[in-house]
């Protein structure tokens, strides 16, 4: 009998000390996105900057399975910028900051502890559904493809590179079309990966298909921002 009483005794005591600190460490399941409708990614440093609104559903669950898939620790400090995401779900509203691998969520801070990197929310929400991610983009090359012996313009200042990256994620592309006569090539070189474009007659070619551009975003004005530069 007094060995039963022990065995039960060690099962509760191994429970509890399992039940532990449970309210200290979060898994997957920590945010509930249950049928999210809407993502926002706001500037958290400056209410009068409008969010990026995320409104395409296959956009929005990759951005909530990047979420989910952190795994949080409560503690540590949070860091300085950043920036805030508003998941609206159906039943139910997330709203947190992401800075320096951790977040701010209900007034308390929460360090991710394994190597999902949430900064990768802000360059899916920047691109939409377009293909190109641009994740810390560092350099760019641009090569004019009727003089392939020309040497490529090299874009280094951070600027341009975010201005012509930007407009490359405001085109709207549809596969299909046939690709134009002349135009140029940008060499788009990123933390992650190089993206080998081709631009030219209101469409571009990337990995060896061809889209054409379905709004009125007009891909030579890469060139004007190029030119604009080397007039100052």
């Amino acid at each position: 009998m007094k060995k039963k009483i022990y065995l039960i005794t060690s099962i509760m005591v191994m429970l509890a000390l399992m039940g532990c600190g449970k309210d200290k460490k979060t898994g997957n399941n920590f945010f509930e996105l249950d049928n999210p409708q809407k993502v926002e990614v706001y500037d958290s440093c400056d209410a009068n900057e409008p969010p990026i609104e995320v409104t395409d559903q296959k956009v929005i669950a990759e951005i909530c399975d990047l979420i989910q898939s952190a795994k949080l620790e409560e503690g540590g400090l949070q860091g300085e910028g950043g920036f805030g995401v508003k998941v609206i779900c159906k039943s139910k509203e997330y709203d947190f900051v992401y800075s320096a691998n951790g977040i701010m969520y209900k007034d308390k801070h929460y360090d991710i502890t394994n190597d999902i990197d949430l900064l990768n929310i802000l360059y899916i929400a920047e691109a939409g559904n377009s293909p190109f991610r641009f994740i810390d983009p560092t350099k760019i090359e641009v090569l004019d493809t009727c003089g392939a012996t020309d040497p490529p313009i090299v874009v280094t200042d951070q600027e341009q590179i975010t201005k012509i990256c930007h407009l490359i994620q405001s085109a709207e592309l549809e596969s299909g079309g046939e690709p134009g006569e002349g135009g140029f090539s940008l060499k788009i070189v990123c933390r992650d990966k190089t993206y080998e474009i081709g631009c030219a007659g209101g469409g571009i070619t990337y990995d060896g298909e061809h889209y054409d551009i379905t709004n009125s975003v007009d891909l030579t004005a890469i060139l004007e921002i190029l030119n604009a530069n080397d007039k100052e």
